[in-house]
């Protein structure tokens, strides 16, 4: 038994048609994608856009609160320093008193007695400033970091926000 070769006759309008509509299907389709990509990269660059927005914020506020500690640093060394010259003229003073007594005194003992009490005196106002003092550079301290401490919670809570808001949505475009 011998095979002949048979030769079929193609519908040459089939095939013009039936290439017309696959290349009317492979156009729908790179449309489509075309069309999905572009919304995709439409979505990102907004994405993108209020990410640096709210980083720029974020930034702005932390400025904000840098400037209002440097303020109230610089209001804490304003006072201090007053403060520290208040109490150096009253040491001058108190040491002209002290000299004063002491060209008076008739006897070693009196001399002694008044350097007893000016140096009593000083060591008393010494601590007693050096306690004002740390008094206020712990008030400042704090108030110093309140806006800092502030924006960073800030920061952080809106961060943690975030961060939940896109694993929620990652898991609904997992499903």
């Amino acid at each position: 038994m011998t095979c002949k070769p048979t030769l079929q006759l193609v519908d040459m309008t089939a095939l013009a048609e039936a290439m017309r509509h696959s290349n009317t299907t492979a156009t729908q389709q790179m449309e489509t994608l075309m069309k999905n990509s572009m919304e995709q990269m439409q979505q990102f660059n907004k994405h993108m856009m209020d990410s640096v927005q709210q980083m720029a914020s974020t930034q702005r506020d932390m400025a904000e609160a840098m400037m209002q500690a440097a303020q109230n640093w610089a209001k804490f060394c304003e006072e201090n320093n007053r403060h520290c010259v208040s109490l150096f003229q009253q040491n001058m003073e108190a040491a002209m008193n002290t000299s004063r007594q002491a060209m008076t005194a008739k006897t070693m003992r009196e001399l002694m007695d008044v350097c007893t009490q000016y140096t009593k005196g000083c060591m008393e106002s010494t601590m007693t400033e050096a306690s004002k003092v740390s008094e206020n550079a712990t008030r400042v301290a704090q108030q110093t970091m309140e806006p800092l401490s502030q924006r960073f919670s800030e920061a952080v809570t809106r961060f943690q926000a975030q961060a939940m808001q896109a694993q929620n949505q990652g898991q609904r475009d997992a499903a």
